[in-house]
């Protein structure tokens, strides 16, 4: 589980004090059994994991993304500044609370889910910035 999350775990270039762990699994041909709360060991000084992977359409990868995120323990014992619930509501994909928060998006085609999946990490990391 710690290599698969070593493997797939990276930071995006905007975000310079490495705050959101991003865990990509969508080179995977089956979502891997993760617990991407483990990442934390790896990167402690961070706030918060964001895991990125396909959706399964009765049993088979599909184009459509799955987006899970969570704050880390640090991070919620701070001062509640961060809402991962209100990210998700604000890009229309999901809901949650202000500790964690899912997401679905929809895409017809490999290269537009990975688009897609460009896209939206990086207005992640932008409304992440501004709360």
């Amino acid at each position: 589980m710690m290599k698969a999350i070593q493997d797939s775990s990276f930071f995006l270039e905007e975000d310079h004090s490495r705050e959101i762990i991003m865990i990509d699994l969508t080179s995977y041909q089956r979502r891997p059994h993760l617990v991407k709360n483990l990442a934390f060991l790896i990167y402690p000084e961070s706030l918060a994991v964001l895991e990125a992977y396909n959706l399964l359409d009765r049993g088979v990868k599909s184009n459509h993304l799955g987006i899970s995120m969570s704050l880390s323990i640090r991070a919620n014992q701070q001062a509640r500044t961060k809402n991962i619930g209100e990210i998700m509501r604000t890009l229309n994909i999901g809901d949650g609370h202000p500790g964690a928060a899912a997401g679905t998006i929809r895409c017809k085609s490999k290269q537009e889910m990975l688009k897609q999946k460009k896209e939206v990490l990086s207005q992640i990391m932008k409304i992440w910035s501004s709360q």
